[in-house]
């Protein structure tokens, strides 16, 4: 460095290396200290590092009693000085390259051998240290006990904290590490939960389940979005064997254990012919439950519905979390059983304001409300202008200003939102595999509409909700999760993956089969059929994410 070539041209290195060997016990030799030969900053930096890697793990191993610098209080100021070095946003890059080096040098991997996650903790020397715990986690968490899994937790809070993975140095080393801790963290979450149920998912009635799943059960299926879509971010060798144990528990174990528990509460209570449940609100009461008892035209109160397509409860659940963090609103959370079939069509009908929802022959899986078609924007605006209301997409809401805004919503007392990011993500072969991302973008930008609304369009209350949620999973599904429609049955008004909805449907086995006039309150006699279970009917145009089926999620 140029410092260093001025200090030696002004004949200043015997008095510099005096000071290193006072503070940080550098051994200068006698050549060194006359300036007749160069200072070793190989060996000062070996020394360095070696000591703050054994200050760390509190002892000094056998191979480093000849490198480790001897005295207690040039061992501290060395621990300082590393920190500071690691600190700095000048300079740390510099510290990642001589770290690198001195690893190399030292055969810093070998060394690491034998030594627990618990004694690595604290080290913040090399990056080695960090492959070797991430290793060793992902390998261990699976497996662990409870106990034990709270210590991983504490540890990878503290790695969080440091040098390697931390928030304040955004670059690409610590963004890959960044995203396997939050990927461990999930699986910890995944397998604690799995370990809280170890006996299996028991529940007595449906009402028992609904309340377990809107409790804790929705976590599990939080905890593999939050895993998955961490491991697609890192893409590393790391997460390989750990991927496989997370869908094995995910989609091998807690969705075949879900679905069992929940189809035979179904049947055994008829569930499909009694489409309600104590205390739950329905989704085609939304309209009278939720937001006319907060209707005032005295106090000229506006509310807005924002609908977000397929956004499920679990990330409804990270929602609230986010808007109350963010200190400018009180989110509360609440749930309602939705339609059957789950999907768009029929969801977003059962959402608006009416007194009769119906299909009629001829005329496709159109939901006709009040008489009025209900399909498409347009349509759906022509249905909230009999109500005082308007409706508007996710992305006009996006484009407006201020003035903008609260000029379209003049004399408008309600205000309906259409938000279509995860749906339109998921439902496609090409791109169901980014279906978390795109949970991950829908929370981000309802947090946002939210803010917006609610501060620039003399808005007084925000109601978030879905036409229905979704099944998703990484691993490709199999033969033995389709059920195969020997068939395809006459006056089909739709037949997707989930559901085959029809004006007359005959009786079949192996299926539920039920009518929109017990699920949706249509006062057409509508049929259904859906697989049950977590099951598909076929995998065309994909088969990772799916809904239209009577799964809580």
């Amino acid at each position: 460095p140029a410092a260093i070539e001025r200090i030696c041209r002004y004949g200043l290195q015997g008095s510099f290396l005096l000071a290193l060997r006072s503070e940080v016990g550098y051994p200068a030799t006698d050549e060194e200290l006359a300036g007749t030969a160069p200072i070793s900053f190989g060996n000062l930096l070996i020394r360095l590092l070696a000591t703050g890697f054994c200050e760390s793990i509190g002892e000094i191993p056998q191979w480093a009693t000849s490198i480790a610098i001897p005295s207690a209080s040039a061992r501290a100021t060395s621990r300082a000085f590393l920190s500071r070095w690691r600190d700095s946003s000048r300079f740390y890059p510099a510290y990642d390259e001589v770290s690198s080096w001195v690893a190399k040098h030292l055969r810093i991997e070998e060394r690491l051998q034998g030594l627990s996650v618990e004694t690595l903790a604290p080290v913040a020397t090399f990056e080695a240290v960090e492959r070797r715990i991430l290793t060793d986690l992902a390998q261990a968490v699976p497996h662990a006990e409870r106990r034990d899994l709270d210590v991983f937790s504490e540890v990878i809070a503290q790695r969080l904290d440091g040098f390697w993975a931390s928030r304040h140095k955004d670059d690409a080393v610590r963004r890959l590490y960044r995203s396997l801790y939050q990927a461990l963290l999930a699986a910890i979450d995944l397998f604690g939960l799995r370990r809280q149920y170890a006996d299996g998912l028991h529940f007595a009635s449906c009402a028992e389940l609904y309340q377990a799943y809107t409790s804790t059960l929705y976590r599990f299926d939080q905890a593999y979005r939050h895993y998955c879509a961490a491991s697609q971010n890192a893409h590393v060798e790391i997460l390989k064997s750990l991927d496989e144990q997370v869908e094995q528990c995910y989609a091998n174990w807690y969705l075949d254990q879900l679905s069992r528990s929940w189809g035979e509460n179904l049947e055994a209570e008829q569930r499909l012919q009694h489409w309600s449940l104590p205390n739950i609100p329905a989704q085609q009461r939304f309209f009278d439950e939720w937001v006319v008892p907060r209707q005032d035209p005295v106090r000229n109160k506006r509310i807005a519905v924002i609908i977000s397509d397929a956004f499920r409860y679990e990330a409804a659940v990270e929602l609230v979390e986010r808007i109350n963090a963010k200190r400018y609103n009180e989110a509360q959370l609440g749930s309602q059983l939705g339609v059957l079939p789950s999907y768009t069509t029929l969801g977003m009908a059962s959402l608006l304001p009416h007194n009769t929802l119906e299909y009629r022959d001829g005329i496709g899986d159109d939901v006709f409300v009040d008489g009025l078609s209900s399909k498409g924007s347009a349509a759906r605006n022509r249905i909230l202008q009999n109500h005082g209301g308007i409706a508007v997409t996710a992305e006009d809401v996006k484009g407006w200003s201020r003035d903008q805004g609260r000029e379209a919503l003049r004399n408008q007392q309600l205000l309906y939102v259409y938000h279509n990011v995860v749906d339109a993500r998921g439902d496609s072969a090409s791109t169901e595999t980014e279906t978390f991302k795109a949970v991950e973008l829908a929370i981000e930008e309802l947090t946002e509409l939210t803010r917006k609304i609610l501060m620039h369009f003399n808005t007084s209350t925000v109601l978030i909700t879905a036409d229905h949620g979704f099944l998703f999973q990484m691993s490709k599904l199999e033969a033995a999760d389709r059920t195969a429609l020997v068939d395809k049955p006459a006056n089909t008004l739709k037949s997707k993956k989930r559901y085959v909805i029809g004006s007359e449907l005959p009786e079949a086995s192996g299926i539920w089969q039920g009518s929109t006039r017990d699920t949706a309150s249509t006062t057409s006699d509508t049929r259904f059929w859906i697989p049950k279970g977590a099951n598909r009917f076929h995998f065309v145009g994909g088969a990772r994410f799916v809904h239209g089926g009577a799964m809580p999620q």
